[in-house]
């Protein structure tokens, strides 16, 4: 919904000025995830094609606050563990 909020907000000629300045904040105010969730996503994701289970196989360093998210993505800082590839 967030896409449909950020294309409308470049329609003046289709919704109410209102409506613009609500979905305009869209554009680059997007709240982030939780990153208690986006571990569990990279995690549910390298299980499932790799055989990885627990977070410490994938980063050895990971920091909580996203560096920026967006409507389609979050960017955290992070490291992956020395032997990650091995793992692969």
């Amino acid at each position: 919904f967030i896409k449909i909020g950020q294309v409308l907000s470049s329609r003046p000629d289709f919704i109410p000025k209102q409506f613009i300045d609500s979905f305009g904040s869209l554009q680059d105010d997007v709240p982030p995830w939780n990153s208690k969730e986006i571990k569990q996503l990279v995690v549910d994701s390298l299980t499932l094609h790799h055989g990885l289970d627990e977070f410490e196989d994938i980063f050895c360093d990971f920091e909580d606050d996203p560096v920026g998210s967006a409507s389609i993505g979050q960017v955290h800082r992070a490291t992956l563990a020395a032997d990650f590839y091995k793992r692969l």
